[in-house]
């Protein structure tokens, strides 16, 4: 296996909100290759979330995958068949190349008319 892009071993981090400290990850270990993508994680879910989950994985949410020559209108299609507003763009070789939101698929479509 390559060398990983990022590498966290161990990683804890700690907020103050300006009433208490909130531990919102503890023990993350965690190594990404470049182009992987594994989900996506709002860090608004990890600060807020009172219960202090300990896998990061547990605020993961669904996101759909699209390749980067599928047109706009099936991203479209897909997004709202799962009720998701993000999908990840990915090349060929199923590297990540970008995120692409279902208001930014519509624009492309509505351009190219």
């Amino acid at each position: 296996m390559a060398e990983p892009l990022v590498s966290l071993k161990g990683l804890t981090v700690d907020f103050d909100t300006g009433k208490r400290v909130v531990r919102a990850l503890h023990g993350i270990d965690l190594d990404v290759a470049k182009g992987e993508a594994l989900g996506l994680v709002n860090t608004l879910d990890i600060l807020f979330d009172e219960s202090r989950r300990e896998s990061l994985s547990r605020y993961m949410r669904r996101i759909v995958i699209a390749r980067d020559a599928e047109p706009a209108y099936r991203i479209i299609q897909r997004l709202r068949a799962t009720r998701l507003g993000l999908a990840a763009v990915i090349d060929a070789q199923r590297k990540l190349i970008g995120i692409v939101t279902a208001e930014d698929a519509i624009k492309r479509l509505v351009q190219s008319v």
